[in-house]
């Protein structure tokens, strides 16, 4: 008898809310979500999920298993005169500032460009680069700061058009990035590792500061050297990176690996934003909720123990990060 082959389940929103009606004894085997005991309920039961995602990601719950799916890896373009740079959802990429992106590919200028020039040269073909209509491209003035525009229409070899004109000058040899995935769809809850990358590709970690050691200790903020530490609030909305001098070289790049939101279950046919292993601790974990709405109190120690075993699986799934967690009853 053949196996599957396959190793991609998972489960949508639906199936999840359905699967606790159906533990609950609300639906029947066999009913579907367009019954009247699933709509009656999946709304209240789909902002529960929402709430016990949330709960499960944050690392204070004693999930570092679950930390493994949070972790995002983003970079940060610098610009002269900028020591502050907006990262999240609202956040501005007008301008020369918050250009905060998933992944880029870089090059430099075959030939120089004029100001205003509406067209620019690589040194290299656009499409061998990685290139295209659309993309956001940031060009290295001669004045040392970085140019901003998108790329209008698809590349002609190694000549890109350029929506907006050059605002100054930049010789050949000039550096060039370009990228086509924004990472401001999520604020960083927390930066967990943030590096100084050159045009070489060598690393030099930044150091984090607290509010006290930026405020106390950064004593002039807008002074031009190389940033050599950050400090990060995580508002609201919007996350806002402080480093500790205005950069001069432009051509440098911040690499940030940060702590992520988990998406949240907005359609029926959503997925989860994480891995397998947490599928089952979502199901016990929305059942136990869900008891009091139902008025099934009195089965809550048998729930409460399928989802802190299924927890306690799930939370140790990753071995060189994760903890050992022993429930009650269990022996040594």
């Amino acid at each position: 008898m053949a196996s599957s082959g396959s190793v991609d389940f998972s489960v949508t929103r639906d199936n999840i809310i359905q699967s606790v009606l159906e533990d609950l004894g609300v639906m029947s085997p066999g009913e579907t979500t367009s019954s009247a005991s699933f709509t009656d309920h999946s709304a209240g039961l789909a902002i529960k999920l929402n709430a016990l995602i949330k709960q499960y990601g944050n690392p204070t719950d004693g999930s570092p298993g679950m930390q493994v799916w949070a972790q995002k890896i983003a970079y940060l373009f610098l610009n002269t005169g900028n020591a502050s740079y907006s990262l999240g959802p609202t956040a501005t990429e007008t301008g020369t500032t918050n250009k905060w992106a998933s992944s880029y590919v870089t090059t430099t200028l075959g030939s120089a460009a004029l100001a205003g020039a509406s067209t620019v040269v690589l040194a290299a073909s656009a499409s061998s680069v990685g290139i295209s209509n659309s993309m956001r491209i940031g060009i290295e003035l001669d004045s040392g700061a970085m140019f901003w525009t998108t790329v209008n229409g698809a590349p002609s070899g190694s000549t890109v058009t350029l929506t907006t004109v050059t605002s100054g000058a930049a010789a050949a040899g000039n550096r060039v990035f370009s990228y086509a995935t924004t990472a401001q769809g999520r604020r960083p809850l927390e930066i967990l590792t943030a590096v100084l990358r050159d045009t070489d590709g060598n690393d030099t970690p930044l150091s984090a500061l607290s509010l006290q050691q930026y405020e106390y200790g950064v004593p002039k903020k807008n002074q031009d050297s190389t940033p050599m530490a950050y400090y990060y609030k995580a508002t609201l909305t919007d996350g806002t990176l402080f480093l500790d001098a205005e950069p001069t070289d432009v051509t440098d790049v911040i690499r940030i690996v940060y702590r992520s939101p988990f998406e949240d279950f907005d359609a029926a046919a959503d997925n989860p934003d994480f891995d397998q292993h947490w599928i089952r601790p979502l199901i016990h974990g929305l059942t136990v909720e869900s008891l009091a709405r139902f008025g099934q109190e009195a089965r809550a120690p048998y729930f409460i123990k399928l989802r802190d075993e299924a927890l306690a699986i799930a939370r140790n799934f990753n071995p060189e990060t994760c903890e050992l967690y022993f429930q009650p009853g269990d022996s040594a």
